[in-house]
């Protein structure tokens, strides 16, 4: 559409702020020049800056003209305005060019700005352990975080199509530079930007250097040799994307991400509904990457949850009213049509969850924040980050061993677990002595509730089943010894066919010195 002389006025006057004199200027052909709005697009930054500072400082004998500094911004973010519009197929028109839709524009070329001159870093490496699949999408992800000389983030240069489809482009959403199908000025460029510009040349050979960094050193070079001469960024990454991610690579993956989200989940066992979920969101994941490459179709969020209640298999009640309240809210929004808020209410019904909370024993490694006491807090909580310390309770002379950033961390811990640091120290002397009772010792009732009074005999009993408890356990996986899990008995811990008196593997220094002087104290004072 070709601009009337009262329409490029208004614009300037009502849409950029310039006085009439300033509008006259720019559009007087002895001026500036720009009696056409479209004309700006063949500016930059660079070359409106000088523009304005002419008008401003004109040569000896000529007044200046005020431009404020807000009409100057408004018109430079309108020249990239009119650039992008002309890169994705649109034509800039009064009806796409009013300040409502600049100022959203100009937000994007901000960022875009700042993005262009930031240090990318490197990006994602292939190796032969690489999943092919993967490193394209962690590649194209990383290209999008790179914006080249035409504002544009490079991944619009491998996308699949190089030719952009010839009908006229979405129409824009209300008061947006963009449109409802793409949502955003980025994914605009990448699906719209044609590579037959001349500022396509540079991102392309950008482009090839990222690919060649992420291949060098692989046999992947061969890959891409033919295209190193014209550094061809496009022509490599399709060469791979050929080689070694064709079609049956995708339909392969995509059958896997099926089979994920096909499994049942029965609610038994240890296997929380947290778990099943996660399954569910990583099978849609692979299932979403390999389908534009393939005949295969996106489920909508309305079918991820129907495949996620399909796999449910549970008599439990709680589980089934969830269940029901999810089909029943089938608004705009609703459980129904939210794979999020879905999940959410199935993992607060789930079964598994309640059944492993209730344990009594607190033996199970749920991970919950201040959960495990006794043994299970020490094999839980593992060791500091920073120092390494054992993150359990230490009689006193063994905590001034300590190193001073030992103490200092250990003492962090107790502040922020107080009851778990405390049940610690209680339950230590009360797990030795079921341990030792079964393994044959009868060890006497303590007379105080941290194990103090312990006789020889069962101390001795207790110190070894101890020993053999906890290093199996810390060994854990392959390397446990047969029955070295923890088993519910009664209100007891049973060690299933394991004769832990007999155990060979070194014992804990640390934990052995701290019950036998904690017991010898209780015998002198008793």
């Amino acid at each position: 559409m070709v601009w009337t002389q009262a329409q490029t006025a208004k614009w300037y006057n009502n849409e950029m702020g310039l006085t009439n004199q300033a509008r006259a200027h720019l559009m007087a052909d002895d001026g500036a020049g720009y009696s056409s709005v479209q004309d700006l697009g063949e500016l930059d930054q660079e070359y409106w800056e000088k523009v304005v500072e002419q008008i401003r400082h004109p040569p000896a004998g000529q007044n200046g003209i005020g431009i404020s500094a807000e009409s100057e911004s408004r018109i430079l973010a309108s020249i990239y305005l009119i650039r992008y519009y002309l890169m994705t197929g649109r034509s800039p028109e009064p009806a796409n060019m009013h300040w409502a839709i600049g100022s959203e524009f100009q937000k994007a070329y901000k960022e875009l700005v700042r993005r262009r001159d930031a240090d990318p870093g490197d990006p994602p490496k292939l190796t032969k352990h690489t999943d092919m699949l993967r490193w394209m999408d962690n590649f194209d992800s990383f290209l999008t975080t790179v914006v080249g000389n035409r504002l544009c983030p490079l991944s619009y240069v491998i996308r699949d199509s190089a030719d952009v489809k010839q009908e006229a482009p979405p129409a824009l959403a209300t008061n947006k530079p963009y449109s409802t199908e793409h949502s955003s000025v980025e994914a605009e460029m990448v699906a719209l930007a044609n590579h037959s510009a001349f500022e396509f040349g540079p991102d392309n050979h950008r482009v090839f250097d990222f690919v060649d960094t992420a291949t060098q050193g692989t046999e992947y070079q061969t890959a891409i040799k033919l295209y190193r001469k014209k550094k061809d960024g496009r022509g490599a990454f399709m060469a791979l994307k050929r080689q070694y991610a064709g079609k049956d690579t995708y339909a392969r993956r995509y059958a896997e991400g099926e089979k994920m989200i096909a499994i049942q989940w029965k609610g038994t066992g240890h296997y929380p509904m947290s778990k099943h979920v996660q399954r569910h969101r990583i099978g849609f994941g692979i299932i979403e990457t390999c389908a534009p490459h393939m005949s295969g179709c996106v489920p909508t969020a309305t079918l991820r949850v129907r495949r996620l209640l399909d796999s449910i298999v549970t008599s439990d009640p709680s589980l089934h009213a969830a269940i029901t309240l999810i089909e029943q809210d089938d608004v705009e929004g609703g459980m129904r049509n939210d794979f999020e808020k879905a999940a959410t209410a199935l993992q607060r019904a789930d079964p598994v969850n309640k059944r492993l909370s209730s344990d009594n024993s607190k033996r199970n490694l749920s991970g919950v924040d201040g959960a495990d006491i006794g043994l299970a807090v020490i094999l839980k909580q593992g060791r500091g980050p920073k120092t390494g310390v054992h993150l359990r309770w230490h009689p006193p002379k063994e905590f001034k061993a300590l190193q001073k950033p030992e103490r200092d961390e250990l003492q962090a811990w107790r502040k922020k677990y107080p009851k778990v640091a405390d049940d610690s120290k209680k339950q230590l002397w009360k797990d030795a002595a079921r341990i030792g009772a079964f393994n044959g010792s009868k060890a006497k009732k303590p007379k105080a509730s941290d194990g103090d009074g312990l006789d020889k005999k069962s101390l001795d009993s207790c110190v070894s089943a101890l020993t053999g408890f906890t290093n199996a356990l810390t060994a854990g996986g392959d390397n446990a010894p047969a029955g070295a899990t923890p088993t519910r008995d009664g209100a007891k811990v049973s060690i299933a066919n394991a004769n832990l008196e007999k155990s060979t593997t070194t014992p804990n220094a640390e934990v052995l010195n701290s019950i036998i002087q904690r017991a010898r104290r209780g015998r002198k004072n008793g």
